[in-house]
């Protein structure tokens, strides 16, 4: 049940601009937000036990959406990929000061030995993210305010995706030639 909570989660986080741009046509920004909070609501209640950090992004989530229906905004709307954006800069921002970064954390997961060398790399590499979480975030918000529904939809729901990817290519591209260069992998 949590693999397929998350699986819609994702499903959802990535569709939103989509989801946005055909749900505004026919449900109006209140109606919209209604259907979201139910979403996040059942998710809530299918995930269980949540993380601490589950529950605040849910409580950031619902009360996003609470805002959305009071104020019955399709700004807010669109506003929730420069929230999403900030978070996860947030998240990497933060991690600095851990001792693991959020990088290593994930490196670690998939398994990946951490070396000093790869230590100094993944900090680097964290700082890199928190650039471009919060270009993408500055975009995002220059799309909601100034231009049209399907502007802001194509960027947010296709060419930032896109510009994601191009980074997470390239940055493993040049890992591979890090790696060689200080003999990490032969």
């Amino acid at each position: 049940m949590k693999a397929l909570s998350a699986i819609f989660a994702v499903t959802l986080a990535v569709g939103y601009p989509l989801l946005v741009f055909f749900g505004l046509q026919h449900y109006g920004s209140r109606g919209l937000a209604i259907v979201l909070l139910l979403f996040v609501c059942i998710r809530y209640f299918l995930v269980r036990p949540a993380t601490p950090l589950q529950n605040a992004g849910t409580g950031i989530v619902g009360l996003f959406c609470l805002c959305i229906i009071a104020l019955d905004s399709q700004i807010l709307l669109k506003l929730y990929p420069v929230v999403l954006s900030i978070g996860v800069a947030a998240i990497f921002f933060f991690s600095l000061w851990s001792e693991k970064t959020a990088i290593e954390r994930f490196a670690e997961l998939a398994g990946e030995t951490i070396t000093p060398q790869a230590k100094f790399y993944m900090r680097r590499l964290t700082y890199c993210w928190v650039v471009l979480m919060l270009a993408n975030a500055g975009i995002a918000a220059f799309t909601a305010f100034y231009l049209s529904l399907s502007q802001w939809t194509f960027y947010n729901g296709f060419l930032s995706y896109l510009i994601i990817g191009f980074f997470m290519l390239v940055e493993w591209f040049y890992r591979q030639h890090y790696k060689k260069s200080r003999g990490i992998v032969s």
